[in-house]
């Protein structure tokens, strides 16, 4: 069969296109490979910093030991000379202190060092989870570990995403953290079941509002006019239900509370004096960020921000 001018035009065209999308692909993919081999060895890196930190630790508490036994048999003869600190010193150049926190972040040490405290902040935070899911202590401590194990390859990501200056949105970065997050399902899934990570997704969306509550229940307590359970419930109820939500129906972060609903709902949970302290009084929130009249704040002065740039590209020249 003869092929005509436009249909040799056409399947050059095909042919050209296949070509191009292959290489692409290649070229993801030696990225990808490229990507899990650095992080391979920052793994390596991670367990032999570990085994030197309790190499260390141990001739430390042996030094400390054999000072502590010295010291009981031996009187001081001159008084420690106090350590001297320059009068004048010197000043830090631009970029010293974030160039020191960069390096801070990439080092071994110190990744581990975070990362037991992160278990920690986990273990507290999520205490009410664990309760409400009545977990035993071995089923916390395996909990945890799934979690630990997410963090740290998350993080061995992000150090090589800052090593090789990728943005969070790179091809290799987002294939990388999607592998990520469906081992750690997975890994839930096998060890608990179907529907953890829903729950503790939910658990984790109402964080925020369950802080409101609780944050309102001990200044209730403080004025003398404490909650009782089913109001501290109840009202918790009303603040999720009135929390905005995504197109995906889920909470996001900063939250969004239409007051005025939960103030309705209040007014029927709650004793008069009770829900006019809840009206009018700011409680502390997540982290001490404050509720109602923090954001409330923080939207109006967002919503003038964004009136001052709307008007100054309308300006000439703007």
């Amino acid at each position: 069969m003869k092929l005509s001018n436009a249909q040799r035009w056409l399947l050059a065209g095909a042919v050209l296109s296949g070509v191009v999308g292959l290489g692409i692909a290649w070229r993801a993919k030696q990225a990808r490979l490229s990507a899990e081999a650095e992080l391979a060895e920052l793994r390596s890196q991670r367990v032999v910093q570990e085994q030197r930190q309790v190499r260390v630790r141990a001739e430390r508490a042996a030094i400390v030991a054999e000072e502590t036994e010295s010291r009981a048999v031996r009187q001081p003869t001159t008084a420690p000379a106090l350590a001297q600190t320059p009068k004048h010193a010197g000043v830090e150049k631009v970029g010293e202190f974030s160039g020191r926190l960069k390096e801070a972040a990439e080092d071994p040490h110190v990744q581990n060092t975070d990362a037991r405290m992160q278990r920690e902040f986990w273990r507290s935070g999520l205490r009410d989870f664990f309760r409400t899911m009545r977990f035993t202590p071995q089923q916390v401590e395996r909990f945890l570990d799934i979690e630990m194990r997410r963090y740290a390859r998350s993080l061995d990501v992000e150090t090589v995403g800052r090593a090789r200056s990728l943005a969070r949105d790179d091809a290799a970065v987002v294939a990388l953290n999607a592998e990520i997050g469906k081992s750690h399902s997975a890994e839930m899934r096998a060890e608990f079941g179907d529907g953890m990570n829903e729950r503790l997704m939910t658990f984790r969306e109402t964080n925020w509002s369950r802080n409101i509550a609780a944050g309102f229940g001990g200044m209730a307590t403080m004025a003398g006019m404490p909650i009782d359970a089913a109001q501290g419930e109840q009202l918790l109820a009303a603040i999720v239900a009135a929390t905005e939500r995504n197109t995906l129906g889920r909470i996001e972060t900063p939250c969004r509370i239409d007051w005025r609903v939960v103030d309705q709902q209040a007014k029927q949970i709650l004793s008069a004096e009770q829900w006019n302290l809840f009206r009018t009084t700011e409680a502390p929130g997540h982290h001490g960020g404050g509720t109602r009249f923090v954001t409330e704040l923080n939207d109006v002065l967002l919503q003038a921000a964004r009136q001052e740039e709307a008007a100054a590209r309308q300006r000439p020249g703007g």
